[in-house]
């Protein structure tokens, strides 16, 4: 099991396409940086423990098809930024501390 933060400095990982990081005891918030990920396809961290808010910079994921952040504490809204996504396919937010509709 990883423990320890999300790295903010993994963003500069720009060709990264799937990235799995579930099932462990990560804490802290999902780092804006990330954003620069432009190449992600597929990103699972679910089943952590996760704070903090959803980055809206994540709508620039425009690859994105498959994000499971499920079973955290990840707080707040869904950015409108992610309306961005367009090629969305399998999204995953139970269970977090989602407000809104």
């Amino acid at each position: 099991k990883l423990t320890g933060t999300l790295p903010a400095e993994y963003g500069e990982w720009t060709k990264v396409w799937d990235l799995h990081l579930f099932e462990n005891r990560l804490q802290g918030t999902l780092p804006a940086k990330w954003s620069s990920i432009t190449a992600m396809e597929r990103f699972y961290v679910f089943t952590n423990d996760l704070t903090g808010t959803l980055p809206a910079g994540f709508g620039d994921w425009s690859k994105v098809w498959d994000l499971r952040l499920h079973e955290n504490r990840i707080q707040g809204t869904l950015p409108p930024e992610w309306s961005a996504m367009i090629k969305m396919e399998i999204l995953h937010l139970e269970k977090n501390e989602l407000t809104g509709t």
